[in-house]
């Protein structure tokens, strides 16, 4: 996976900016990695009196915004960079 965040960020923000923007980008992947699933399974066990089959969707909408939020972020860095 790290391959790949450095292929985007290159392609993206050309190989002079690679290590700036890997510094930015590395802590809010590492701390999307490490509570997603914890807050995905909080937010299942407080949905628990919905139908099973609508269990996740607050997780969806949320897991939703934040990458649209994260879409809206690389825009800005590379408005910034520019």
């Amino acid at each position: 996976m790290a391959i790949l965040y450095s292929q985007l960020i290159v392609e993206v923000f050309g190989a002079v900016n690679l290590a700036l923007v890997w510094s930015l980008l590395a802590p809010a992947v590492g701390i999307g990695q490490a509570l997603g699933p914890i807050v995905g399974y909080y937010i299942f066990v407080s949905d628990a009196g919905n139908a099973r089959q609508h269990a996740y969707d607050s997780f969806f909408y949320i897991c939703a915004s934040l990458a649209a939020l994260a879409l809206v972020n690389l825009g800005l860095l590379m408005i910034r960079m520019a």
